[in-house]
């Protein structure tokens, strides 16, 4: 009989290969370092997954589904495209600013050999919030009729900018500096 999952286990082992691979990137990845880090056996690490591509894979899909949880804090369906449009950007802007490993993680990962495009679908993304309020402002004539996949990658390029300005201290973003950059997302998608 399987024993079952530990999700303390399971967290440590995802929290030390994300440490491992800022540090060393994914060719410093190894099971055994892993559980070293997370201060378990080796083969505890080998019960989760099957080998570092599955494990780093599925760091990939843990932290798109965090994120998502992140993204759609506080965000109701049902409220107005600009109360949901300004939740939804402040809250990407402020997980860019206070989990830069993970945005870090998300840059290595696209460029890796782990990534697997064919597996990623604008709809399921984890981005997908942010295409779905947009698609919801177009429709209300709210937002330029540009393709849904333009608007997404200005406006989290721009995240992913500015966030890296601050994180290097090149841009101070206090709530002045919150408002200013929402101003200049939303002139730039507004119709």
């Amino acid at each position: 009989m399987a024993r079952p999952r530990d999700d303390k286990k399971l967290n440590a082992i995802y929290r030390a290969s994300l440490k491992l691979i800022l540090k060393a990137g994914f060719g410093g990845v190894k099971m055994n370092l892993v559980a070293k880090e997370a201060g378990i056996g080796t083969g505890t690490v080998y019960i989760y997954f099957k080998n570092k591509e599955a494990l780093i894979r599925q760091l990939y899909r843990v932290i798109r589904r965090r994120s998502n949880v992140v993204l759609l804090t506080g965000h109701k369906p049902d409220e107005s495209f600009m109360a949901g449009f300004r939740r939804v950007w402040r809250n990407y802007l402020r997980y860019r600013l206070g989990r830069p490993e993970v945005f870090a993680f998300l840059e290595q990962y696209y460029g890796s050999q782990f990534f697997d495009p064919s597996t990623t679908d604008r709809r399921d993304a984890w981005l997908s919030p942010i295409f779905e309020l947009l698609d919801k402002g177009k429709s209300q004539g709210l937002v330029a009729p540009i393709p849904t996949e333009l608007l997404v990658a200005q406006l989290t390029g721009t995240i992913n900018e500015i966030g890296k300005w601050h994180l290097e201290g090149r841009l101070q973003l206090d709530e002045k500096g919150f408002e200013y950059a929402y101003k200049m997302a939303w002139s730039s998608i507004r119709r």
